[in-house]
């Protein structure tokens, strides 16, 4: 009898290494972290849309809070700075990391993609982390697709891909830095949840982009979402 081995589409492979954790006190004991993470804003239980339920803002800012706070080496590079929250939760939680944060250009907005939240003007672009004067955040600005990524930023403990979240971008971003990251850094996508995958089209692209770096096994092992959070989280191999 012979029977027909077949062949495992990236979507499998990705599915068999997604997990869902429950809170993030099964994150913090599954790997280990023993330092609590600090939140600097007030706003996070404010829920304003649809994707703002079960309190998706604090769990999203609690995670990548409680990471930072948890990667001890090297700098932290955040792709899609926006306004700037999310690499001023980097610099508050890892005050002794350089956080360099990459955001478009506003004059290349338009080759950035499509699934980018919005336009900012020069000085709406990393406002937040402006407002709270901290001094450990370096600027940069390109449209990652094309990005001659400079040899300076190298040793990344903790990556966090919240750029355009087109299928190929999400990809194209992570194959473009995983390199740089130190062996046990971590790599976290913005908008992953396999909970809200059928609800929202551009986290079901964001997923697309992370299966097709399992299907060429540039991403191997386990992949984390703590429930209703919209980060995936995977560590690299040490």
């Amino acid at each position: 009898m012979f029977f027909i081995k077949k062949k495992i589409g990236n979507r499998d492979v990705f599915e068999r290494n997604c997990f869902v954790l429950e809170s993030k006190l099964e994150l913090s004991r599954y790997f280990g972290f023993n330092h609590p993470e600090r939140i600097i804003e007030d706003d996070l239980d404010e829920e304003h849309y649809p994707e703002d339920i079960n309190g998706r803002r604090r769990n999203d800012a609690e995670v990548l809070s409680l990471i930072a706070a948890n990667t001890s080496n090297g700098c932290m590079l955040d792709i899609g700075t926006h306004l700037g929250r999310s690499a001023a939760r980097m610099a508050v939680n890892g005050p002794k990391a350089t956080v360099y944060t990459v955001n478009v250009h506003p004059d290349d907005f338009d080759k950035a993609g499509v699934l980018t939240t919005e336009r900012l003007s020069l000085s709406q672009i990393g406002s937040f982390y402006r407002e709270h004067h901290l001094s450990n955040i370096i600027q940069e600005y390109a449209n990652t697709l094309n990005w001659n990524m400079p040899a300076y930023i190298h040793g990344i403990s903790l990556l966090y891909v919240d750029g355009c979240h087109d299928a190929h971008a999400v990809y194209s971003d992570t194959k473009l830095t995983i390199n740089r990251v130190l062996p046990g850094g971590f790599i976290l996508w913005h908008d992953f949840s396999p909970i809200y995958r059928k609800n929202f089209h551009w986290i079901d692209a964001c997923m697309k982009g992370i299966e097709r770096l399992y299907d060429e096994r540039i991403l191997t092992g386990p992949i984390f979402n703590v429930k209703n959070s919209w980060i995936g989280i995977w560590k690299k191999p040490s």
